[in-house]
């Protein structure tokens, strides 16, 4: 016996993805902050700051190159 799986193919509109991501994130975080108890907030901590500064320094660094680099072949 043959049997088909239909799938359809839909594209959906790149902002309504991001709100329904945004909706569905918030969602979450008020089902965590009821499961653990703990009031979360988006506020990164002193040690949340030393623990990406690095990171987030190296990475911007990187994309500086990039851009001069294209600028220079313009």
């Amino acid at each position: 016996m043959i049997k088909n799986d239909a799938l359809l193919n839909e594209e959906m509109d790149p902002r309504l993805m991001v709100e329904r991501l945004k909706r569905e994130v918030a969602l979450l975080k008020e089902e965590l902050s009821m499961a653990t108890g703990e009031q979360r907030t988006d506020a990164l901590t002193e040690e949340d700051i030393n623990r990406y500064y690095p990171t987030v320094y190296l990475w911007l660094y990187i994309k500086l190159i990039h851009i001069s680099q294209i600028a220079y072949r313009l």
